[in-house]
């Protein structure tokens, strides 16, 4: 059945209405929508606590991201490079296993604060 003159109105009036997510259960809960500011950009993240240890490694170790992709791939075999450079840029967020594998090769370890010590002991 072709699609008639009377269709393609309703359609492009449909298409002018504001979309309502209100009732859209998948939403519930969810995180605000990112806003990109006037320019048509993507907001930056904070820089998380290994985030800023990596940058900082990198720094210290005169290590290029690119040679921190190449060393963290002996740890994650599925590591991307465009993984590495978006994360350390701020422009995405990785898993665990990269996150590990970034840190072993930017010769970062994880050390616990530990339990405070207790009022009763002495």
């Amino acid at each position: 059945m072709p699609t008639t003159a009377l269709d393609l109105a309703r359609l492009r009036e449909t298409m002018r209405r504001p979309v309502r997510t209100d009732d859209i259960h998948e939403l519930k809960g969810t995180e605000a929508p990112v806003r990109r500011d006037a320019s048509g950009n993507l907001p930056r993240r904070r820089l998380g606590p290994v985030r800023r240890a990596i940058l900082e490694s990198l720094d210290d170790h005169r290590m290029t991201r690119y040679e921190l992709w190449k060393k963290a791939r002996a740890y994650c075999g599925t590591l991307s490079r465009s993984a590495v450079y978006e994360y350390l840029r701020g422009a995405r967020d990785i898993g665990v296993e990269y996150a590990e594998a970034l840190m072993v090769a930017a010769n970062l370890t994880v050390v616990g604060k530990g339990a405070p010590p207790r009022k009763d002991r002495a």
